[in-house]
């Protein structure tokens, strides 16, 4: 078989089915990133990527997606105000719907996190997109604050277990 790519199907796996290859030709998609970035006027097939369709009382509210490499979450939380406290106080109940998801750049996104109130009805939806909606919220790597983090966190730990940290 002959496309963009040239004689591609020998680098697949021989095993396929006449079937199977027809159910894989269905689902390629043709991206517009040229092979070898630009070099090459040849396409690059890909499969598109699964994405979560949210909606809370049937209204659509994002289409959240990462691409082919990457961690995709939806939480849904309620934490009640009885018998949490805080300094002495109680705490208010919590009730949230986070949409994020980890970009394999490294990248932490967020397209939702909202509160909710008793009778919200959320639906979530898998689907397979070309595209997503833009996140929201877009947080890269930061390796100082990560250090700073775990450094807390060691220091908090020995303290727990009566140890002496030396530097």
């Amino acid at each position: 078989m002959r496309g963009a790519l040239g004689n591609w199907r020998p680098y697949l796996d021989h095993r396929f089915s006449a079937q199977r290859w027809a159910a894989v030709r269905e689902r390629l998609v043709r991206s517009t990133v040229p092979v070898g970035g630009g070099r090459s006027p040849r396409s690059l097939y890909r499969y598109a990527m699964i994405a979560f369709e949210v909606h809370l009382n049937e209204k659509k509210i994002c289409t959240a997606g990462v691409g082919d490499f990457g961690v995709l979450t939806t939480s849904l939380a309620w934490r009640g105000s009885k018998p949490y406290r805080r300094r002495g106080r109680s705490v208010a109940e919590y009730l949230r719907l986070d949409v994020g998801g980890l970009a394999a750049s490294g990248e932490h996104l967020r397209w939702l996190d909202r509160k909710l109130r008793r009778g919200d009805v959320i639906s979530i939806k898998v689907v397979e997109v070309d595209s997503a909606d833009q996140a929201r919220e877009r947080q890269g790597p930061d390796p100082a604050a990560d250090l700073r983090r775990q450094k807390q966190y060691v220091h908090r730990m020995a303290k727990q277990l009566g140890w002496k940290v030396q530097t």
